[in-house]
This record gives C-alpha cells, structure tokens and sequence, in this order.
C-alpha cells in the first residue's frame, strides 16, 4: 500500500498507529505486517515544479519497485489528492484523461488498484445548502470534469447525515452534527444502479475508533432517508421471514412458511423465493438451506435489542 499525502510521514503514521492501538488482540505479528506493508511516500512538493501524475508516477514506479525488491506484492495505491496531481486544470477532460490513461497504466503494469481520493463542490458539502442527502451524492457534485465519472471503475461517494435527518431517522443527531454517520453511495461501471450504504462512526474506546463500519440496521435506514417506503417494507418483511425461520422447527413446511409472512398466491410465492435469495446472499441464512447462520441469528439479536421498548 503507497500512500502519496499532501502531509508528512510523520503525520501519516500516527493516525493509522492510534486506530491499531485499540485492539485488544493486535499482536507482534500484526504490528510487523503493517509495518511492512503500509509504505506512505510524500513528494518534495518544494522542489518539484512538475506536480502533474504523468510525472510523479515516474516517483510511484520507483517506489512500487523497492516494494517488490523487498519481497512485497504492491496491491492498493492511494492519491491524496485527485486536484494536487492534475495536469493543469481539473476542470480539463483532456487533462483528465491523460491523467486517467497513466493510472490505467500503473495498475496493468503492477496489478495494482489505483484509488484517487477527491472533493466535492461546494454546493455539495454539508452546511452549504439543505438539499436533500440523494442529491447530495449526486456524481454532479463531484469537483472537475464529467469525463472523471466515466473514466474510473467505481466511484465511492461519502455523503455526511444532517442532525435533522438523523433525528428523522431515529439516529442521534448529535452524533451526526459531529460527523458519526455517513451514507456511501457506490456506483460501478457495469451496475444497473448504485449501491448505498449506511456507514456508523466507531465510538471513542472500542476497537477500531475513528474508523467507519456498516451499520447493522443500514439498508432500513437508508430507506427512510430516501423515503423509500417499497423498501422498507421489503427488509420489514425480510426480517420477519428471517424470524420465522430461527424459531421453525424442522422439517420447515415452505407454503406455511409463505401463509405466514408473505401470504398466498403466486405474487407472495415469488415474494418468499426472492426474500430466501436475498437473505443467502447476505450471509443470513446457509447456501441451498433454509438454516439461519450464525451472522442470520447475530442480526436478529443485534435488531431486537435495538428495537424500541413498546408502552
């Protein structure tokens, strides 16, 4: 992993130390691994008069190879940031697609992924305007030209909750005005659509501070935001076929199944064989079964113990 910052080494470093720090179970072997692998390299910005990527991965190359010398296979590379290593103006498709045909070549010539990071305009940033969040994570918002959203292979948008959205959607609107939730919004080259998804800020004192994860009740939440009530209703249903399914005994009768959560007739038969893909794929239930994993019967608890106490 390369990192090209605008901050120093020394800056560098340390963040990623105090997030490793707060695991209980890091061990020597872990501290050596990253050590090994995180390599953060940082131009002499001063000194070089030519800050475009078609130069500076001229650097990268150099320091990809030192990798592969001391035995390490490169896989991830990290431009901090898209603007700092434009040729020119960011606005420029021209530009834009040389820089583009150079990180293609990196990533053919190394196997490398090659991860730009970038900013939004400044009518697409939290506290600018009130938009609503979908138009927030419009791929419009993003700074520089159009040609940049056809160019890459997926594009992982962060969009900030507002305290009024997360207070709408039963999440604590402090922790949002202080940035402890996001929704991602992931769109891929040969999607039908993209991809959202809830991410919660790690509390200060548990393992992984600072850093962001999924969170557990993420694509209702996402619903609620988008105002999708097909949705919801979908995952609400969900939910309860993966409820009835923990508690069936066996053999698992399928149509009573059905009666019982979806109803009858061919549309609710479809409903249940759709809800039962969906539910593999998440990991929810066994490949080919109708058995609840382990991670089925963690989400149940984790949704059950959030639920709200009823008066």
């Amino acid at each position: 992993m390369v990192f090209l910052e605008d901050d120093s080494v020394e800056e560098v470093k340390p963040r990623v130390d105090s997030v490793a720090e707060t695991f209980p179970d890091w061990t020597d072997e872990n501290e050596a691994n990253y050590r090994k692998h995180l390599w953060p390299y940082v131009p002499n910005w001063e000194h070089t008069l030519d800050t475009s990527f078609a130069r500076l991965h001229q650097d990268l190359e150099h320091q990809l190879g030192m990798m592969i010398t001391a035995g390490i296979k490169p896989a991830l590379v990290i431009i901090d940031t898209f603007a700092a290593v434009s040729d020119g103006s960011e606005n420029d498709a021209s530009s834009s697609r040389m820089l583009w045909a150079v990180a293609r070549s990196l990533s053919r010539k190394y196997g490398v992924t090659v991860i730009f990071s970038h900013h939004l305009r400044k009518e697409g940033q939290i506290g600018k305007d009130r938009s609503p969040i979908h138009e927030r994570l419009h791929p419009s918002m993003m700074r520089g030209s159009s040609a940049n959203e056809g160019a890459a292979r997926f594009i992982l948008q962060l969009g900030w909750i507002t305290w009024d959205e997360a207070d709408r959607s039963g999440l604590d609107p402090e922790k949002a005005y202080n940035l402890g939730y996001a929704v991602g919004r992931v769109s891929k080259v040969k999607a039908a659509k993209p991809e959202l998804l809830f991410l919660d800020r790690i509390d200060p004192g548990d393992p992984g501070q600072g850093c962001f994860r999924l969170h557990p009740k993420g694509e209702e939440i996402v619903a609620t935001l988008f105002k999708n009530r097909g949705k919801l209703k979908e995952l609400g249903l969900q939910f309860q076929l993966l409820v009835a399914l923990s508690r069936a005994k066996e053999p698992i009768d399928r149509e009573a199944l059905q009666l019982q959560v979806f109803g009858a007739g061919q549309k609710a038969r479809k409903a249940l064989e759709n809800a039962l893909t969906r539910l593999r794929k998440d990991g929810h239930l066994l490949p080919r079964t109708l058995q609840v994993s382990e991670q089925g019967l963690r989400h149940i608890q984790e949704l059950l113990t959030e639920a709200p106490d009823e008066d």
